[in-house]
């Protein structure tokens, strides 16, 4: 998802290095993620581990997951980096129209805000009702997940 984002500014050395970054600051953190789910799991998830590439997903044939996909499980997890995506392009195309030259200043505030204020207004309500509906509600909710 930021890959994409740093992708959309248009330079290839930028997005060589952020990734290389992103690379080196994700394995620190699979490694404190593993190291508290074998102390949390044991065995279990040792064998788990063994089945699961970490970084790069294994080709080869298809096996079907033991729990169903949910969209609401979706809605419920993943509206946070919905609205981050979604302001993370209209920052990085506002900072690529002001860098064009084209606009000046305020010129250049308009001529983005124009373009993003439906994306970023439509993205904001659905993660604001989404985020009131997991908090006060139980709609989100499924059995069996957590």
């Amino acid at each position: 998802m930021w890959i994409g984002i740093v992708a959309y500014t248009g330079s290839l050395g930028f997005t060589a290095l952020v990734t290389l970054l992103y690379w080196l600051y994700y394995e620190r953190i699979m490694m404190a993620e593993e190291a508290f789910l074998t102390g949390k799991f044991g065995t279990a998830y040792r064998e788990w581990s063994q089945e699961v590439p970490p970084f790069v997903p294994r080709i080869g044939p298809f096996r079907s997951p033991s729990v169903p996909f949910s969209l609401r499980s979706v809605f419920r997890r993943e509206y946070s980096g919905w609205l981050a995506t979604v302001t993370g392009f209209a920052y990085v195309d506002c900072l690529r129209v002001f860098a064009s030259g084209q606009f000046t200043g305020v010129d250049s505030f308009t001529a983005c805000w124009s373009y993003w204020r439906l994306p970023l207004g439509l993205i904001l309500a659905i993660t604001l009702l989404l985020r009131t509906l997991k908090r006060y509600t139980r709609v989100l909710n499924e059995e069996g997940r957590s």
